[in-house]
């Protein structure tokens, strides 16, 4: 198990008469989580005619915004680089709108990346205008090349080629279209209280948390009403907690501690 799943096992077995009932009374959340996994974004560099391409792969971490992305980016870009002489004259600065420019360092420089990414970016023009005006650049077609296709004729693999300013401002989020992994709720399960509908499904959970992508070291989730849920056992000795996204998948934590403080009460008589 870890952070997103763990068992608590008591000093000795709870017994109730059934009139008890369990709430969330605060959760603490280390920020630890990663949308992007390793090999899983990948980009390939072009140096030169007398060098074999690059392939990259994005680092696997948290990538919230276009910076986050652009951050990544250049920090492969420049590790993987033939040599220092190969990536001199790159440069990548922000505009005073929030707008990177990019300056390839020669003609024959350029980057491949999966269309999809390209999309996400703004470098397909279909979707650059679908973000607010006041996160759009003034270049409504970087220039790319769209070097590849797929069966039904949507491009797969564009180029990009030349010095440029990019379609999205710096801060537009990229946390929900950069990886499958992104994910948008939290639900958080506990094995001893009784289930409830989420939707049209029913799932012993007791607390439902949207996705908080402000960068924290941990986050002490805001829980407007404390909930309570019926007992679903009479005698228990293990609580179990399970945090899982909006897919029925675990949290992907990659590291510190997840702390559930619950609330134990005798029903009110009506």
């Amino acid at each position: 198990m870890g952070p997103a799943q763990f068992r608590v096992c008591l000093p000795e077995t709870w017994s109730s008469d059934g009139t008890w009932e369990v709430g969330l009374f605060q959760l603490l959340l280390p920020h630890t989580w990663h949308n992007v996994l390793p090999h899983q974004v990948q980009l390939r560099l072009h140096y030169t005619a007398q060098k074999p391409d690059v392939d990259v792969f994005l680092q696997a971490g948290t990538y919230v915004t276009v910076q986050d992305v652009v951050d990544g980016w250049l920090q492969v870009m420049e590790a993987r680089a033939p040599t220092a002489e190969d990536v001199r004259g790159l440069t990548v600065v922000l505009d005073d709108r929030g707008f990177y420019k990019w300056t390839f360092p020669s003609a024959e420089f350029s980057v491949f990346l999966p269309a999809w990414l390209g999309r996400v970016l703004g470098y397909l023009d279909f979707d650059t205008w679908t973000v607010p005006f006041y996160y759009r650049s003034d270049q409504r077609h970087p220039v790319v090349e769209i070097t590849r296709r797929d069966d039904n004729g949507r491009a797969s693999l564009i180029e990009i080629t030349r010095s440029h300013t990019m379609a999205k401002h710096g801060q537009t989020s990229m946390w929900s279209t950069i990886s499958k992994y992104s994910f948008q709720n939290m639900y958080v399960h506990c094995n001893i209280s009784e289930p409830v509908y989420v939707g049209s499904q029913m799932a012993k959970i007791i607390l439902t948390h949207g996705v908080n992508t402000n960068k924290q070291t941990v986050e002490d989730v805001f829980i407007p009403h404390l909930m309570f849920y019926r007992l679903s056992q009479y005698q228990f000795r293990d609580i179990e907690i399970d945090i899982r996204d909006n897919l029925g998948r675990p949290i992907p934590f990659q590291g510190g501690t997840v702390t559930a403080t619950l609330y134990f009460r005798q029903r009110p008589i009506p």
